[in-house]
C-alpha cells in the first residue's frame, strides 16, 4: 500500500513538477487571499473588466 503511494506521489510530481498534496496545500493558503480581494471594490472593477476583456475576446473567436 504504501508503495502504491510512493509511486502515486512520484507519478503526479513528474507528470506536473508539483506534487499534489502541495497544490493542494497552497490553494488552500491562496483562495481565502483571492475571495477577500474580490469582495473589495478594487477587486469587483477588476473582475468587471476581466469580464468584459473576455466577452470581446470570445465574442471574436465566434464570429
Amino acid at each position: 500500500m504504501a508503495e502504491r503511494e510512493s509511486n502515486r506521489r512520484k507519478e503526479n510530481t513528474a507528470r506536473q513538477g508539483v506534487p499534489v498534496e502541495d497544490m493542494k496545500q497552497f490553494a488552500r493558503f491562496l483562495l481565502p487571499k483571492i475571495q477577500v480581494f474580490y469582495e473589495t471594490e478594487e477587486g469587483q472593477r477588476a473582475f468587471q473588466e476581466w469580464k468584459k476583456e473576455t466577452m470581446i475576446k470570445t465574442s471574436y473567436c465566434i464570429e
